[in-house]
This record gives structure tokens, C-alpha cells and sequence, in this order.
């Protein structure tokens, strides 16, 4: 449910939703993706039913206009470099073909990786938007945190403090008793 309230609020949330039925998709399977993309599509028409049934031209209006209207170019993606000298700056339509080929190869990505790995759906998903031609920060200051989330839960195997020592870890399970202890072991022997 919290999904489709923000499916019905913010349009952010739209890049989401196919990495989100991917997710779905590889944890619980078809049934359950196609039960939260409906519960989504009504909490969705049920928020913007009052707004479109007013005045749905101008409903109609405000949800295009991202896409439609004349907007400048800004951002802190690519477009940046065209803005501020870097490269030249390309039409919008370069833009827009660039995050739709970032949003192909991501959605490909996130179904290769959908039972191994599908919370790294989220950080996929606003990748595409780093190629547009209005890639705002903050569509992007919470990727670093959504990778994080995906990393933790990948499968390394059992950890050791060993383990951990070689690759140059610093954990919280090293503490310093069990390093006594593993420092005693390795004299020891």
C-alpha cells in the first residue's frame, strides 16, 4: 500500500515501479506482482479520481509537464557538463534517448538479478535519471544508501575475524577479546 501512495503522490516514484514488480516478481512470483501492481493502480486512481474528474485537462497537464513543457537544462547529471562547459550541451532529445537506454540496461540488469539480489532495484532505478536533461541532486543523494541496503544483505559466506582481517575489514565483531583470543591461537601455533 505504501507503494501505490507513492505512486499516486510523487512521479519519482514512477522509475521505481517496474524495478519494484521485478522485485516482486523474484521473491514472491507473478501472482504477487500483479496483486501489488493493481493495489498500487487503485490507491493511484482512487488519490487522483477527485483531481481528474474537477478538471482533466489540467490534471492531464500538470502529470505531462516534465515531459511537455520548455524546461532549461539542469542538473547534477550529465547535463551538467553541457551546462557548465564541459561538453557541448546536446538537445533534449539526446537526453531523453540516453536515459531511456540507461533505463533498458538497468531494467535488464535488475531482472538478471532478481532473486540473487532484488533490493538493488531501487538504486537502479534512478540511475536513468542521471542521463536527463533535469537530473536534480535530489534524485540521487539516496542511491548511496539504497546500494548500502543491497550490499549488506549479498551472501559472503560465513565471516570469520580472519576472514574479515584479509580483506582489510573493520568489524564490530572483531572486538578486542576475540582478538586476544585469535592473536593466542595464532602464537600458539
Amino acid at each position: 500500500m505504501a507503494f501505490g501512495v507513492a505512486v499516486a503522490i510523487k512521479q519519482i516514484a514512477w522509475f521505481v515501479a517496474p524495478f519494484y514488480l521485478i522485485a516482486v516478481i523474484g521473491t514472491s512470483g507473478w501472482r504477487a506482482a500483479i496483486r501489488h501492481a493493481a493495489i498500487a493502480a487503485a490507491i493511484f486512481v482512487a488519490t487522483n479520481l477527485p483531481f481528474i474528474a474537477w478538471h482533466p485537462s489540467d490534471w492531464l497537464a500538470g502529470i505531462l509537464t516534465p515531459v511537455v513543457a520548455p524546461m532549461f537544462p539542469r542538473g547534477a547529471g550529465i547535463v551538467f557538463l553541457g551546462t557548465n562547459g564541459g561538453l557541448t550541451l546536446l538537445p533534449s532529445e539526446a537526453y531523453l534517448a540516453f536515459e531511456g537506454i540507461a533505463m533498458l540496461v538497468c531494467l535488464v540488469i535488475a531482472w538478471r538479478a532478481r532473486r540473487s539480489s532484488p533490493e538493488i532495484g531501487i538504486a537502479l532505478a534512478l540511475i536513468p535519471l542521471f542521463f536527463a536533461w533535469r537530473s536534480l541532486f535530489s534524485y540521487f543523494f539516496l542511491i548511496p544508501l539504497f546500494a548500502f541496503a543491497g550490499i549488506v544483505r549479498m551472501p559472503f559466506g560465513e565471516l570469520s575475524i580472519h576472514r574479515a582481517r584479509e580483506a582489510g575489514a573493520l568489524t564490530m565483531l572483531a572486538l578486542p577479546a576475540k582478538l586476544r583470543a585469535v592473536a593466542r591461537s595464532e602464537r600458539a601455533a
